[in-house]
C-alpha cells in the first residue's frame, strides 16, 4: 500500500513579528481561516491512488479543488492540524517563533493549556491508520506540515519505508510504502 502525503498550498497570510497573547491565538484563527494561494499546480499526474482523504480545515479542500480531480474527497477531523495556541496569557508583545515554540514544548510535554497534547495527537493518527489500513488501498492525503512529521514518525515506526523528510513545505508530496 502508498500511501502520498500531500501539504496544502501556501496560506494567503503573513505572520507579524511580535504578538501578545490574543494577538497570537487571533493570528492562528485568521491563518486558519484565510484561503490558499494558486501560484504554480502541483503535478500528481504521477501518483497511483484510489482514494482521497483530507482535514477538515478549509485550505485542504482548496488544495484538492486545485487539483481538479474526478473523484470524491473523505473530510476526517482525525487529519487536522495540531492546534497550538499562546502558551500563556501576556500582554507584552513576544517574537512569533517564541509563540509556536513554547506552545509546541507545552504540547509535546503534555500541558492541558493547549487544546490537544501529544497524546492526542498520537491516538487521532493512531485512528486514521487503523482507519486507511482497512482496504490495503493506495491513498492520497491532503494534510498539514506538523502533523505530517508526527504521522510520518508513526508510519515508519509501524513498516512504512519512503525518502526521509520531517519538514513539508506547502505543495510539496512524500511518498511512503508498506
Amino acid at each position: 500500500m502508498k500511501i502520498h502525503l500531500l501539504r496544502h498550498l501556501k496560506v494567503d497570510f503573513n505572520w507579524g513579528n511580535y504578538y501578545d497573547s490574543v494577538g497570537f491565538d487571533e493570528a492562528r484563527r485568521t491563518y486558519n481561516q484565510n484561503p490558499i494561494i494558486i501560484s504554480l499546480p502541483v503535478d500528481i499526474s504521477n501518483l497511483d491512488f484510489e482514494t482521497v482523504y483530507m482535514s477538515e480545515l478549509t485550505r485542504t479542500q482548496e488544495t484538492f479543488d486545485s487539483l481538479k480531480l474526478d473523484t470524491i474527497p473523505i473530510k476526517t477531523a482525525l487529519l487536522n492540524e495540531v492546534r497550538v495556541r499562546s502558551y500563556k496569557d501576556t500582554k507584552k508583545q513576544l517574537p512569533t517563533a517564541l509563540w509556536k515554540i513554547r506552545g509546541i514544548l507545552q504540547w509535546y510535554t503534555g500541558n492541558k493549556r493547549q487544546i490537544e497534547t501529544r497524546k492526542d495527537t498520537i491516538i487521532r493518527i493512531k485512528a486514521f491508520v487503523e482507519l486507511i489500513e482497512k482496504d490495503n488501498k493506495n491513498k492520497l492525503i491532503i494534510g498539514h506540515g506538523f502533523f505530517f512529521s508526527q504521522l510520518v514518525s508513526y508510519l515508519r515506526k509501524n513498516g512504512y519505508k519512503g525518502r526521509n523528510k520531517r519538514i513539508f513545505k506547502n505543495g510539496d508530496v512524500l511518498t511512503l510504502e508498506k
